[in-house]
Protein backbone atom coordinates (compact mmCIF):
# COMPACT_ATOMS: atom_id res chain seq x y z
CA UNK A 1 0.00 0.00 0.00
CA UNK A 2 0.97 3.40 -0.91
CA UNK A 3 2.03 5.68 2.14
CA UNK A 4 1.11 9.45 0.92
CA UNK A 5 3.22 11.15 3.75
CA UNK A 6 6.66 8.66 2.55
CA UNK A 7 5.65 9.66 -0.90
CA UNK A 8 6.12 13.21 0.24
CA UNK A 9 8.85 13.06 2.25
CA UNK A 10 10.61 11.33 -0.53
CA UNK A 11 9.63 14.04 -3.23
CA UNK A 12 11.46 16.54 -0.82
CA UNK A 13 14.11 14.79 -0.06
CA UNK A 14 15.07 14.16 -3.46
CA UNK A 15 14.24 17.46 -4.85
CA UNK A 16 16.99 19.13 -2.19
CA UNK A 17 19.48 16.35 -3.05
CA UNK A 18 18.76 17.48 -6.62
CA UNK A 19 18.62 21.37 -5.79
CA UNK A 20 21.93 20.83 -3.76
CA UNK A 21 23.64 18.29 -6.65
CA UNK A 22 23.03 21.10 -9.22
CA UNK A 23 24.38 23.65 -7.07
CA UNK A 24 27.89 21.85 -6.46
CA UNK A 25 27.97 21.60 -9.79
CA UNK A 26 27.71 24.74 -10.84
CA UNK A 27 29.81 26.18 -8.20
CA UNK A 28 33.24 23.86 -9.38
CA UNK A 29 33.96 26.91 -12.06
CA UNK A 30 34.09 29.71 -9.53
CA UNK A 31 36.69 31.29 -7.47
CA UNK A 32 37.25 33.49 -4.90
CA UNK A 33 34.50 35.93 -3.58
CA UNK A 34 32.59 34.18 -6.44
CA UNK A 35 32.87 30.67 -4.32
CA UNK A 36 32.88 32.39 -1.14
CA UNK A 37 29.09 34.10 -1.99
CA UNK A 38 27.91 30.70 -3.08
CA UNK A 39 29.21 28.84 0.12
CA UNK A 40 26.89 29.97 2.18
CA UNK A 41 23.78 28.25 0.09
CA UNK A 42 25.41 25.19 -0.74
CA UNK A 43 25.72 24.64 2.81
CA UNK A 44 22.24 25.62 3.61
CA UNK A 45 21.03 23.18 0.73
CA UNK A 46 23.33 20.45 2.46
CA UNK A 47 21.91 20.70 5.75
CA UNK A 48 18.31 20.95 4.48
CA UNK A 49 19.02 18.07 2.35
CA UNK A 50 20.36 15.98 5.50
CA UNK A 51 17.47 17.03 7.37
CA UNK A 52 15.03 16.10 5.04
CA UNK A 53 16.83 12.64 4.37
CA UNK A 54 16.66 12.37 7.94
CA UNK A 55 12.34 12.79 8.32
CA UNK A 56 12.19 10.67 5.88
CA UNK A 57 14.10 7.93 7.95
CA UNK A 58 12.54 8.63 10.81
CA UNK A 59 8.97 8.18 9.11
CA UNK A 60 10.11 4.93 7.27
CA UNK A 61 11.68 3.47 10.89
CA UNK A 62 8.11 4.70 13.06
CA UNK A 63 5.24 3.82 10.54
CA UNK A 64 7.05 0.94 8.98
CA UNK A 65 6.32 1.82 5.54
CA UNK A 66 9.49 1.90 3.94
CA UNK A 67 11.90 -0.68 2.21
CA UNK A 68 12.42 -3.86 3.96
CA UNK A 69 15.82 -4.57 4.44
CA UNK A 70 16.44 -8.38 3.67
CA UNK A 71 17.36 -10.94 6.87
CA UNK A 72 20.77 -12.26 6.62
CA UNK A 73 19.02 -15.64 5.94
CA UNK A 74 17.57 -14.10 2.67
CA UNK A 75 20.89 -12.62 1.26
CA UNK A 76 22.55 -15.85 1.43
CA UNK A 77 19.92 -17.91 -0.18
CA UNK A 78 20.33 -18.44 -3.75
CA UNK A 79 17.45 -15.82 -5.71
CA UNK A 80 15.67 -18.72 -6.90
CA UNK A 81 15.07 -20.63 -3.95
CA UNK A 82 13.14 -17.76 -2.91
CA UNK A 83 11.24 -17.57 -5.60
CA UNK A 84 10.69 -21.32 -4.95
CA UNK A 85 9.28 -20.76 -1.50
CA UNK A 86 6.38 -18.39 -2.23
Amino acid sequence: MLCEERSRLFERYAALVHAYSSAVKDAVHLHGVEFDKEIGQLEELRKLSLEAGKDLEGHERTHSCGFRKPRASELSQDPGESAKEN
